[in-house]
């Protein structure tokens, strides 16, 4: 049965929208004088009374499931992405419209900093070559925060300037101060870290991966790969690298330039860091997950999934997985493989080891996008944008029973913090993250737009 929390969504739409006497009117019939005398406040204070609001809110809030909401964090608009700190301290968010980064503790759940990408950069010379920040990633130890930034790099040797655009921006998560800016020789997406975490690969647009070192933050090799690769997976396996060649899946229908969709994937000996080979697979891979000596590859475009084999690189099964998938994660401790499929409102089971469908795990009236599980495997989480909720579903059962979170408007991403026992979802429309409990699927917190 889906858990109604009408009360929170009503004080989140009354700071979201704010509107006064709405405020005052819907706070009274519903939740009584507390939440009478924050939206009193609202309407004679307006934005410079906001904290204020916050504070009063916190005692108007019920519980549900015997967590009480805690508090309201303000955070910039569109976030983009997110990731938790490894020491699990603080998660750290990726605001889109501001360019800026924040850090959220996660105990408390208060901002602790944030630092604007605009603060990094000459404007004069980078204003129209550095934008928003698109991708977070920690390095193996987790005392350094890489950032990749949206880029016009430059393709021709006509577009003459000083200095070429430095798209990757590493600072120190304790201090939020900026330690390096580089130029990773195009348009970066994602990097990874080899496991001793002594280099680091940045996928470029421009069709290459660019290999650094770690300690000097030197270039030393810049390998071509085909078009866009947009996903890496780092495999023991002979030391190899695989990168997804994503392509471009929606084109542009402004400058009429079509859906091109790429078809391969790249194997980089990280060793001598060549190419070693290019796999054809379905058409737009825009996931891969490792497990053992196979690795399965997600491929939107074509709605199927590519099995590698490691060992001898090649493809050795296509598993079809239904129409639209979004969101892939595979739980290691049960060797399933979990991929959601948009149009269908199902999520797709695959038995790892035989490489076969195991269930189906079917939606009703229900898109899922991004997936997230628990470090136990016990707990499965779904975002559904269009319906601004996750499921939660029990895999300890033999039929999973769903759990619906209400979160904020159109939910982009979703992390989940094992050491206490919560998950975040970011909510792109709203500019909000909640935070639920990921054992009762009670919400714990809603940061909300300042």
């Amino acid at each position: 049965m889906k858990k109604s929390i009408s009360d929170y969504i009503v004080i989140k739409k009354l700071i979201h929208e704010w509107l006064p006497i709405r405020a005052l009117m819907m706070a009274f019939m519903t939740l009584g004088l507390t939440a009478c005398v924050a939206a009193v406040l609202l309407a004679v204070g307006g934005s410079s009374f906001s904290s204020s609001i916050a504070a009063v809110a916190v005692l108007a809030f019920p519980t549900i499931g015997g967590d009480r909401f805690t508090q309201l964090i303000p955070i910039g608009p569109t976030p983009q992405a997110m990731v938790i700190e490894p020491n699990g301290q603080n998660l750290f968010i990726a605001e889109n419209s501001s360019r800026s980064i924040a850090r959220i503790d996660t105990s408390s759940y208060e901002i602790s900093s944030r630092v604007s990408l605009d603060e990094w950069l000459d404007p004069l010379r980078f204003q129209d070559l550095v934008g928003s920040p698109i991708s977070l990633a920690f390095n193996p130890i987790g005392d350094r925060l890489y950032v990749t930034t949206r880029v016009n790099y430059p393709k021709s040797s006509a577009v003459i300037i000083d200095e070429k655009p430095k798209g990757l921006v590493i600072f120190n998560p304790n201090t939020m101060e900026v330690e390096s800016r580089i130029d990773t020789m195009g348009s970066p997406a994602i990097l990874t870290f080899t496991p001793d975490g002594r280099k680091f690969y940045v996928a470029n647009t421009e069709a290459n991966v660019a290999v650094f070192n770690t300690a000097s933050l030197e270039v030393s090799s810049v390998i071509s790969v085909d078009n866009t690769p947009l996903a890496m997976a780092y495999s023991s396996i002979g030391t190899r690298l695989l990168v997804a060649n994503t392509g471009n899946l929606r084109g542009d229908p402004t400058k009429e330039i079509p859906p091109n969709p790429g078809n391969t994937v790249s194997v980089i000996d990280t060793q001598r860091d060549i190419l070693i080979s290019s796999l054809t697979v379905g058409e737009g891979p825009s996931k891969i997950l490792i497990k053992g000596i196979k690795a399965y590859v997600l491929n939107e475009v074509s709605e199927s999934v590519s099995v590698i084999d490691l060992t001898h690189l090649n493809v050795i099964k296509e598993i079809p997985v239904g129409s639209s998938p979004k969101g892939a994660i595979l739980i290691e401790k049960t060797g399933k493989l979990y991929i959601s499929s948009f149009d269908d409102q199902k999520i797709t089971v695959i038995d790892t080891e035989w490489d076969e469908i195991n269930s189906l795990i079917l939606l009703e009236d229900k898109s899922p996008t991004a997936l997230a599980a628990t470090r136990d495997g016990e707990r499965l989480f779904a975002l559904v944008p269009h319906e601004n909720q996750v499921i939660a579903f029990d895999l300890t059962t033999d039929v999973p029973e769903p759990t619906y979170i209400e979160v904020g408007d159109e939910p982009v991403a979703i992390t989940i913090q094992d050491s206490n026992n919560q998950g975040f979802a970011l909510a792109e429309i709203s500019n909000d993250i909640t935070v639920f409990d990921t054992a009762k699927g009670s919400i714990k917190a809603i940061a909300a737009l300042e």
